[in-house]
């Protein structure tokens, strides 16, 4: 696909940006003249000192129109970087990751590259995202829905259930590696990842030799790692849509320890399998005939504390010993409906319903508070230290974990008298969104900020229309991607320019950081935060990749070499030297990951060459730490080589290539010859972190502890700083030691199945840092 914006090379500079590009070139706009007459309608080209160049739809000549000139200005609709055209109906468009083989020494882009899959009417498509060239074509693949295609996490694999078959392909050819049936499957009936540390998943099939066999396979080779056809009693709940059984919507696979799983998708109970044969090793046999406590129907997952499974059933919630399944209280715990969530804290077991809060002991199952705690109206719940936060009914509180006690810390008046939707806690306080607000207040009761993004409304016409036709139409909705939140509306931009937009937000202060426009009140799109574009699905043939101009997506294609995407991002608007980050700028990257291409093109747009991050680094500093020396000399004149800063980044070099004793000798030189230099904490981070990798734990604990030390808590590596001691502790064997760091008031313990998991293995004096675990943080 070619791009939709010719390169315009400017004899002058665009126009001083803001934060992000509030006007982008190539942008369709309607504009209204003070004098009055024809409105002007049409293309964006550039901005030339005050004066903005628009070429008029239909015409070959420009306008130049000065800012004093504009009565109102509409944009009508954001530039893309390209379109794909099918000749078919699209009924989908998905994104998956694809692995990039990497050496560990050296940054070179992202660890992974990506992929867009399209579903026609006629085909299935794998598109490149950077051009919106077709990659690869599968005729045979005709009219999938999206139901029937799953992208197996990031392995580089996709699974297509079709009728009783499952297909796995490779993405990167669209090929296929094996299907269900080569693995004896008369029928396959769902299939989920394992919870191990590998590339494993689960399938549920007919067999000749039963109805619910049980396999484990290797998703890459479809090599059966064993067989199990008598673990289901009772046939497992499977769910269907459009013709297409799955099993997503169960209790997900729960791993209790590094050789074993419990899998509960079956009214016979809970059952205990060893991950390495499938042999079953108990059966939860006091949840017999109870039904099933689906995500779906609002449960609360399994989670584990000190050995124990905590399970929810019906209105109660059990207790089973993870080593044989019997029951580890006296008797269940009722409550008044059923659990949705539940937290282990060094205080108690936190559960909660959806308008009450306990605290149990999870030795005995008895209430540790006087009385439950009633919040109507309650939404999500975050746990911070020993205080529960919640919103709800239009307030703030925290519980305190110790007694129950709660205290009021804020009441929200949303605009259109809308309750709060989503909750979450950031170091800068609580932020708080319902479909059309966003508000931040911080744990004092202060609101920081209060923003309002009404949707656009309809004409009376359209209300008719879709009133007549009996159509339900659903408005594109408020979505959290990644840590940005983006809303719908149709309000006006900061600037005062209309149009129907999707507004990204960054929640830490408020600030718009990117908008998209668009050319109708509800459009059909899907955002993409690792690349920070939206494809917008224009019309039944036609996908669009918009770019948000938010620094993001050029600071995306300049770290992986898409020096096209560079040129389109910088024709657009965006800034060459912007600041992001800890003063990173987009050469930083580039130097960084070794991309010379796209470091010339930053240049020639005036990027700096010499620009220091808040650390200190300089992009030449970062080329040549990471082994890119032609594009270190091209940066600029070599650091002295007994400087501080040279041993920075040699220790830092040595580290990466696995030298933990030379690394560890260098940044100790350096520290003598210059301890306060910026770049330290960054330095002695990285040290700890490989030390811990390369099996020399205790060897690098010293670094470790300087790299908290010297991290400031508002810094974006200070959360990484103490993972990696946590890590490197746990080796040395201090596990409680670890279990603070990933404790800290990250909230990671509420989160069961990644830090929480660990934070509960470390607790009950286990060490999750298993080889695999090491090898997966590797990679």
């Amino acid at each position: 696909m070619k791009p939709l914006l010719p390169l315009i090379l400017l004899a002058a500079p665009l126009f001083a940006q803001a934060p992000r590009v509030a006007l982008p070139v190539g942008a369709r706009v309607k504009i209204d003249n003070e004098a009055g007459g024809q409105p002007i309608e049409g293309t964006v080209l550039a901005w030339r000192r005050d004066t903005l160049l628009v070429q008029p739809q239909g015409r070959g000549d420009t306008v130049r129109v000065a800012p004093d000139a504009v009565k109102k200005l509409r944009i009508v609709e954001s530039p893309a970087l390209w379109r794909y055209t099918s000749a078919s109906e699209i009924n989908f468009h998905s994104s998956a990751d694809l692995p990039r083989p990497r050496d560990r020494t050296s940054a070179a882009g992202d660890a992974y590259d990506r992929l867009l899959l399209v579903g026609t009417k006629t085909e299935l498509a794998g598109v490149d995202p950077v051009t919106g060239a077709v990659v690869w074509t599968r005729k045979d693949l005709a009219d999938l829905k999206g139901v029937s295609l799953d992208v197996a996490w990031n392995t580089g694999f996709a699974i297509i259930t079709r009728r009783d078959t499952m297909e796995i392909i490779d993405l990167r050819t669209g090929l296929k590696r094996w299907d269900s049936g080569s693995l004896s499957f008369l029928a396959a009936r769902g299939w989920l990842p394992s919870p191990a540390a590998d590339t494993a998943m689960l399938i549920l099939g007919r067999t000749a030799g039963s109805a619910s066999t049980l396999m484990a396979v290797d998703v890459a080779s479809g090599k059966m790692r064993w067989r199990q056809d008598s673990a289901f009693r009772v046939e497992p709940k499977v769910f269907e849509s459009g013709g297409v059984s799955y099993l997503f919507g169960n209790q997900s696979p729960f791993a209790d320890s590094d050789t074993t799983f419990v899998l509960y998708l079956s009214t016979d109970g809970p059952i205990r399998l060893d991950s390495r044969t499938g042999r079953v090793l108990w059966r939860g046999t006091t949840l017999g005939a109870a039904k099933l406590p689906l995500p779906a129907d609002g449960y609360a997952s399994i989670v584990e504390q000190l050995g124990v499974l905590f399970v929810p059933s019906g209105d109660s919630l059990l207790a089973l010993h993870g080593n044989d399944g019997t029951a580890a209280w006296p008797a269940a715990h009722r409550f008044k409906n059923h659990v949705f969530r539940i937290v282990p804290t060094p205080k108690g077991l936190l559960v909660r319903g959806y308008e009450w809060f306990d605290l149990l002991n999870p030795a005995t199952g008895v209430s540790l508070w006087r009385a439950p705690v009633a919040l109507k109206n309650a939404t999500w719940d975050i746990r911070r230290g020993d205080t529960d936060y919640v919103a709800g009914d239009k307030r703030v509180v925290a519980i305190n974990l110790a007694d129950g006690t709660v205290r009021t810390i804020a009441t929200v008046d949303f605009k259109g008298g809308e309750r709060p939707t989503n909750f979450t806690v950031w170091k800068q306080g609580l932020i708080l969104n319902s479909w059309h607000n966003l508000a931040l207040v911080d744990r004092q009761g202060t609101v920081r900020y209060q923003r309002e993004y009404p949707s656009p409304k309809l004409s009376f016409g359209e209300a008719l229309r879709n009133s007549a036709a009996g159509s339900d139409i659903m408005r594109p909705t408020t979505r959290w991607v990644g840590s940005r939140i983006f809303f719908y509306t149709g309000a006006k931009d900061e600037q005062g320019r209309e149009g129907f937009s999707v507004v990204e937000v960054d929640p830490a202060d408020g600030r718009e950081v990117g908008r998209l426009w668009f050319n109708e009140r509800m459009p059909s799109y899907r955002l993409d935060d690792v690349a920070s574009v939206a494809y917008y699905h224009r019309d039944d043939h036609t996908l669009d990749a918009l770019p948000f101009l938010d620094g993001d997506d050029l600071i995306y294609a300049v770290r992986n070499g898409q020096r096209g995407i560079v040129e389109h991002l910088l024709a657009m608007g965006e800034d060459a030297g912007a600041r992001g980050t800890d003063d990173w700028t987009p050469l930083h990257y580039a130097a960084l990951n070794g991309q010379a291409d796209v470091a010339r093109v930053l240049i020639g747009h005036g990027a700096k060459a010499d620009a220091k991050t808040r650390a200190g680094w300089t992009p030449r500093m970062l080329a040549a730490r990471e082994r890119h020396d032609s594009l270190a000399q091209a940066l600029g004149t070599p650091a002295d080589s007994s400087s501080a800063g040279a041993a920075a980044a040699n220790g830092w070099r040595l580290a990466r290539q696995g030298r933990i004793a030379e690394a560890l000798a260098e940044v100790s030189r350096g520290a003598v010859l210059d301890s306060t230099l910026g770049l330290w904490p960054d330095v002695w981070g990285t040290v700890c972190w490989e030390g811990a990798l390369a099996g020399q734990a205790a060897a690098v604990l010293a670094v470790c502890d300087r790299a908290v030390e010297r991290t400031p808590p508002d810094d974006a590596n200070f959360g990484s700083a103490r993972v990696w001691r946590a890590i490197a502790r746990a080796l040395a064997g201090n596990l409680d030691g670890a279990a603070a760091d990933l404790e800290g008031d990250c909230g990671c313990a509420d989160d069961n199945r990644s830090l929480g998991g660990w934070v509960a293995a470390l607790r009950q004096g286990r060490n999750p840092f298993s080889p695999a675990v090491l090898e997966r943080l590797r990679r």
